[in-house]
C-alpha cells in the first residue's frame, strides 16, 4: 500500500491516480470483497447491504455511477465501455415529492457510449427512449 503526497492511496500500484487505486496483476481474480450480514433491510430506506455511491452536487440532474471500461489491445488506451447511471430527474428539497430519479444502462457500440435502457421514478422502462412515457417504451426502427 502507498499513499502519495497528494492524498491518493495506491494498493497493488506505487502511482494511484485516484483517492483509492487498486490494482490487481494477477487474471481472473476479484481486486475487491465486500462483505456483510445484513439479514434485514433496515429502516428508512436506511438498507446496511452493498456499494454505497453518493453524489454531493446539489444541481437538478446530477448523476452517480458505476462506470466499466477497456484497455485496447495494445493496452496504452482504456476507453469506457458500459454503464450504470443513477440521476436526479429535477432539483431534489427536503419535499419528497421533489425527489424522483431514474436508472438508466448505458452500452458501447462503434465505440460510441450512449444510453440504452431507462427506468423512470413513474416505473416507466424505455428502450431506446430516455423519457418514457407508458409502462414499456420501445423507439422502435426495425419490426419485431
Amino acid at each position: 500500500m502507498r499513499i502519495v503526497s497528494t492524498g491518493e492511496i495506491g494498493i497493488g500500484t506505487t502511482a494511484p491516480d485516484y483517492k483509492l487505486h487498486i490494482a490487481e496483476t494477477i487474471a481472473n481474480t476479484f481486486p475487491i470483497k465486500i462483505e456483510m450480514n445484513a439479514a434485514t433491510l433496515g429502516t428508512n430506506n436506511n438498507w446496511p447491504i452493498g456499494l454505497y455511491v453518493k453524489n454531493t452536487d446539489t444541481t437538478a440532474n446530477t448523476i452517480s455511477a458505476i462506470k466499466f471500461s477497456f484497455q485496447a489491445d495494445s493496452g496504452a488506451t482504456t476507453y469506457p465501455a458500459q454503464d450504470i447511471l443513477a440521476g436526479k430527474e429535477q432539483l431534489w428539497t427536503s419535499t419528497a415529492s421533489t425527489r424522483d430519479g431514474y436508472l438508466a444502462f448505458r452500452t458501447t457500440l462503434d465505440g460510441n457510449l450512449a444510453e440504452r435502457i431507462r427506468i423512470n421514478s413513474a416505473g416507466n422502462v424505455g428502450i431506446g427512449t430516455a423519457s418514457p412515457g407508458t409502462m414499456l417504451n420501445t423507439a422502435l426502427t426495425a419490426s419485431l
